[in-house]
């Protein structure tokens, strides 16, 4: 059934706004899941864990710089109320990460070798010279969407998000049968990433007359005015992905790239959930929660009743998931990958954790609370280094790496849950919001 097809089911049968816009990217990201789901036995027959364990390597490099590669301002296109701020805000995003890119080549052409020898992959000593696309491929997605969302365009964005899943897959199954080059996961990852941004940039040249008006005087006036982005929100974001994705260079450098591999997969399916709903929620969560902040100065009821949904669509899943995640892997993806279903329930805690917590994080980043962020985003670093310290200096196995990481995560994330509920009671919470 066609995504507009559903869409009109889902605004026939459902009320509220915030269903049906959740209904709406969450149908978006379904069908996204689905189809690298359906194309997951191929990819794993047609590729082995070294394979991924390389594309592991070559996301992760993207996705620490693109995260960041806006300087986080792309965050503050939900804040204004006039729309013509929005638009400035967006170009102030895009030229950043254009200027972040290329930046980002130099450094790659100086210290090609070296960075190849630390990441001890040497399959992606072609690929690195298109890390810079890719995060400037990123920064404009990371813009665009949340211009889409400022606009309740929520429908661009799944189907933007299915454009990005099946380019991904296609382009990955083609070069894996034809075997012309190689490198066709790294390959697929760099495509998608240009369908996914066509989808989104239609919404953005509908403001042809608006975006005739884009003051450079206008641009630096609000990107001094949103400075706490770049100067709090940035370091805390760049350390949360460094965090997320940190584990792939350490498993590399401590054990195999094959390893990486295996922990890759792992991490990439069980993670499904989050993509599927927690994302979904996030969006369209900020924005109620910037609404309500306006309007009364905290989004505490907003908070509450996303939390219970949370919890509720969460809890069943992982029970699940808990007993089935490592035969499933083995029959799925193939024998040869049931280490990764064993690494995936144990990490089963962790992914479960950080579906309820992440959605909600974004209350920090709307209250203007980026400091509090920083400071969490530096222990969130600070456990992933003494986590590592440790099994490196013990000589521990992967499986304890994986079980000490999960545990101590676990409990700082419910620590997260806490704050954020305490800032979304704006002035009666512990962290007065700003006026």
């Amino acid at each position: 059934m066609p995504i507009f097809h559903i869409e009109k089911l889902i605004n026939k049968n459902f009320k509220s706004d915030f269903a049906k816009n959740v209904l709406t990217l969450l149908t978006g990201s379904t069908i996204a899941q689905i189809l690298p789901f359906i194309a997951a036995p191929v990819l794993t027959r047609l590729y082995g864990p070294e394979d991924f364990g390389t594309v592991a390597l070559f996301v992760s490099v993207v996705h620490i710089f693109g995260a960041v590669s806006n300087g986080r301002y792309e965050f503050a296109i939900l804040i204004p109320k006039r729309e013509r701020d929005s638009l400035h805000i967006v170009i102030l995003s895009f030229i950043i990460a254009f200027f972040a890119s290329f930046f980002l080549f130099f450094l790659i052409l100086i210290f090609h070798d070296q960075i190849i020898n630390i990441l001890n992959a040497p399959k992606l000593e072609m690929w690195l010279y298109f890390i810079p696309l890719s995060v400037l491929l990123t920064g404009t997605y990371n813009a665009l969407n949340y211009f889409n969302t400022r606009k309740k365009e929520f429908r661009y964005i799944a189907f933007s998000k299915i454009y990005r899943s099946f380019s991904k897959s296609l382009i990955q199954i083609i070069v894996g049968f034809v075997k012309i080059i190689k490198g066709g996961l790294v390959l697929g990852q760099i495509g998608s990433l240009f369908f996914g941004n066509y989808q989104l940039l239609k919404v953005f040249l509908k403001e042809k007359k608006e975006l005739k008006k884009i003051s450079l005087f206008k641009i630096k006036f609000l990107a001094k005015k949103y400075k706490d982005f770049p100067l709090y929100t940035l370091p805390g974001s760049f350390l949360n992905q460094l965090s997320l994705y940190l584990v792939n260079f350490l498993v590399s450098w401590l054990y195999s790239i094959t390893s990486v591999g295996h922990y890759s997969v792992a991490s990439k399916y069980l993670g499904m959930p989050s993509v599927l709903i927690g994302r979904s929620i996030q969006q369209v969560y900020a924005q109620e929660i910037s609404k309500k902040r306006q309007k009364h100065g905290n989004a505490i009821n907003t908070f509450t009743s996303t939390l219970k949904r949370l919890l509720y669509l969460g809890i069943p899943i992982f029970i699940i998931l808990f007993f089935i995640v490592e035969d499933a892997y083995a029959i799925i993806l193939g024998e040869k990958w049931r280490i990764a279903g064993h690494y995936a329930q144990i990490m089963l805690p962790l992914f479960f954790i950080r579906f309820i917590a992440t959605p909600l994080n974004i209350t920090t980043v709307i209250f203007e609370k980026q400091k509090i962020g920083l400071i969490w985003q530096i222990g969130l670093i600070l456990i992933n280094l003494f986590v590592f310290t440790f099994t490196y200096f013990y000589n521990k196995e992967l499986e304890f790496f994986l079980k000490l990481r999960t545990t101590l995560l676990v409990v700082y994330y419910l620590v997260l849950i806490y704050i954020v509920f305490e800032i979304s009671k704006g002035h009666k919470g512990l962290f007065k919001a700003k006026k």
